[in-house]
């Protein structure tokens, strides 16, 4: 599903105006997934946090927030994909990072690595970081030198492959 980023903003712009009215217009729209998780408490009637300020979710503001669902689920799975990114460049283990993300310990590895190879496929420009090597471990990273536009392909290849089996 193709995101419209204008739509996106229109969106998020009316919303934010609806339930933060001292936000700036344009200048302090809320992200996607604060506004869909707002709307969705604003219609819960057993939501324990429910600002006096909030009104009463209306058809539109249903309709406006389930068409932020796609944007904010592409936000916070792009964020997982960089948190376990991170972890792993900090030496976490893949049993300790599938923990974290809900798996059961016997499956933790296996869980946190499919996951981050379907993440990776959808991203699979967002491991270059600096000069390419954010998903190298060890020595071997640093000693590497950045790869070139000639062999990007190769080189995310091999990241990819060294990524998956430390």
């Amino acid at each position: 599903m193709a995101i419209n980023y204008r739509e996106e903003k229109t969106l998020r712009a009316r919303l934010t105006a609806r339930y933060y009215p001292s936000a700036r217009a344009g200048a302090d729209d809320r992200a996607a997934h604060e506004l869909v998780q707002t709307v969705a408490s604003a219609a819960d009637p057993e939501c324990f946090y429910r600002p006096s300020y909030w009104p009463t979710p209306d058809s539109q503001d249903f309709l406006d927030a389930l068409g932020l669902v796609a944007a904010a689920r592409e936000a916070l799975e792009y964020a997982e994909l960089q948190l376990l990114d991170a972890g792993r460049r900090g030496g976490l283990t893949w049993e300790a990072l599938g923990e974290a993300l809900g798996y059961a310990p016997a499956a933790a590895r296996q869980g946190a690595s499919g996951r981050a190879r379907r993440l990776l496929e959808r991203w699979p420009g967002s491991r270059a970081g600096t000069g390419g090597t954010v998903l190298r471990q060890g020595e071997a990273a640093a000693a590497s030198p950045p790869p070139t536009t000639e062999n990007l392909t190769e080189d995310l290849t091999a990241e990819t492959n060294n990524w998956f089996d430390s």
